[in-house]
Parts: structure tokens; C-alpha cells; sequence
């Protein structure tokens, strides 16, 4: 039975769908069977993060509506091995997924694949809280500054709320420039405002940002430096024990952190 991870953030702009394209084609490239949903409905973007965009045809309420088969909405490229895309809806009216909709289409997928990675819309909604329902993770996407991790720390609470118990924490785009001038949180300090389990931090880069124009997870080229972190982070997923490299916790904190 395949494990539904939801990516959740307090609000939009910190990198959540470039989180949810690397880490679930990390998992993919690990020999995963994969499967990324794009609930973000009306304003889908996992399609242009996965270059995947001219391929869609049917979407996420097509599924759950009985319009068409999951293994219509399913979109698979070659350049991404054991990955397949279900993007969202564009165009059309509804623009939530309620709880029932969005156990049908888990119920259609969890057994089909290792892992189903659901990129939730921005915010605290009826979407974020019917994903929520199904899912057996949470990661709580925020960058190291005061208003995201405020935003994370409610977006905890709400899915906490849905029903989930495993929440995880990811730090994405830390400047490690500004870490070393103090002007900038640095990981080990996220971790101890939030106090949620860390799954991943991923530092801020310039190819992260181009590889989402050119629409190809930088997580594919293995000579990018980024790449590393978000297959650490996927390793986690898996349940590895991969330190972080931009701390050096005493192995009580380790202990606390990752529960080894």
C-alpha cells in the first residue's frame, strides 16, 4: 500500500511545487513507483515544474468526478523513470476537492504506486483539509524567516486537525551567506521555533530557479550542487538516517530530531 506524503505551506512563494516536482522524481530515481498529484486547482503549476505541461488532457476533478479512468488522467514521461503526473484542474468552476472526492482518487492510486506526493494549494482551505484527510505524512514547507515559519506553525495545526500525526518540517532556500552573517536563521534554529521533525533543508541556488523556467527538475543533473539535498531528503522519506550537512546537532538533539 502506497504512502500519500502532503506538501502544505502558510502561504505561497516559498517553493512548494519545486519541492514537491524534486523530491518526487528523487524518490522515482531511487526506484520508487511514484505518483505526484497536483491539487492546486485553477492555479495548477507541478505541470510547467515537471515540463510535463503540453501533455495534460484530462485532470485531478476528472478523476474524481468518474469522467475519466485514472490511467486516462495519468501522464508519464520517459526522462523521469517510475514517475507519473495527475495534474489539476485549470479552467473549471470548482476550484475545491472535498473529503469524499479526494478518498476516491486515494483509494484508485494507493495501491498502485510505492508513493503519491500531493502538492496542496497555498493556505488553509477545504482542499488542504480533504488532501489532509487522506494522507500519512504532512511536510510543512517554510523558508527561515519570521512570517513563514508563523504561517508553517498554522499550517501544522491545520493538518494536524485533518487527522495527520506524522508532520515533517522542510527549510527550502536558506542563503547560507546570510546564515554565517547572522542575518539570516540558520537551520538548527528553525528546527527548535517550529519543533517539528525535519525531513529535509534545501539551500537557496540560482539553478533551482532556472531549471523551473526550463521546466526539468534540477534534481535529474547530478552535477548540481542543490541535487544532493533533495535526495537527501527523499532518502529520509524512505526512513534513512542521512544527517544534516549544514548542522552539527549532540546526539541528543539527533536523537530527538530523527528518533535514532
Amino acid at each position: 500500500m502506497g504512502k500519500i506524503i502532503c506538501f502544505v505551506s502558510g502561504k505561497g512563494g516559498v517553493g512548494k511545487t519545486t519541492s514537491v516536482a524534486n523530491v518526487g522524481v528523487a524518490l522515482a530515481l531511487l526506484g520508487n513507483e511514484t505518483l505526484v498529484i497536483d491539487a492546486d486547482l485553477g492555479l495548477r503549476n507541478l505541470d510547467l515544474a515537471l515540463g510535463l505541461q503540453d501533455a495534460v488532457v484530462y485532470d485531478l476533478l476528472d478523476v474524481s468526478s468518474g469522467v475519466c479512468t485514472t490511467a486516462e488522467a495519468m501522464i508519464h514521461s520517459d526522462k523521469y523513470p517510475n514517475l507519473w503526473f495527475m495534474p489539476a484542474s485549470q479552467f473549471k468552476e470548482q476550484t475545491t476537492i472535498t473529503a469524499e472526492e479526494m478518498q476516491l482518487v486515494a483509494d484508485l492510486v494507493r495501491d498502485t504506486y510505492d508513493f503519491i506526493l500531493i502538492d496542496c494549494p497555498a493556505g488553509l482551505n477545504e482542499t488542504v483539509s480533504s488532501v489532509g484527510a487522506v494522507s500519512d505524512m504532512g511536510i510543512i514547507v517554510v523558508q527561515p524567516e519570521p512570517f513563514s515559519l508563523r504561517d508553517g506553525d498554522r499550517a501544522a495545526e491545520f493538518i494536524a486537525k485533518a487527522g495527520i500525526q506524522d508532520i515533517r518540517l522542510l527549510v527550502n532556500r536558506y542563503k547560507k551567506e546570510l546564515v554565517q552573517t547572522g542575518k539570516m536563521l540558520n537551520i538548527l534554529q528553525v528546527i527548535e521555533k517550529m519543533a517539528i521533525q525535519i525531513i529535509g533543508a534545501i539551500p537557496d541556488d540560482d539553478e533551482v530557479l532556472l531549471s523551473g523556467i526550463q521546466g526539468e527538475p534540477l534534481v535529474i543533473n547530478q552535477n548540481a550542487a542543490v541535487s544532493k539535498y533533495y535526495l537527501d531528503t527523499a532518502e529520509r522519506i524512505l526512513g534513512k538516517q542521512i544527517p544534516l550537512t549544514e548542522i552539527q546537532p549532540k546526539k541528543s538533539f539527533f536523537k530527538k530530531m530523527f528518533g535514532k
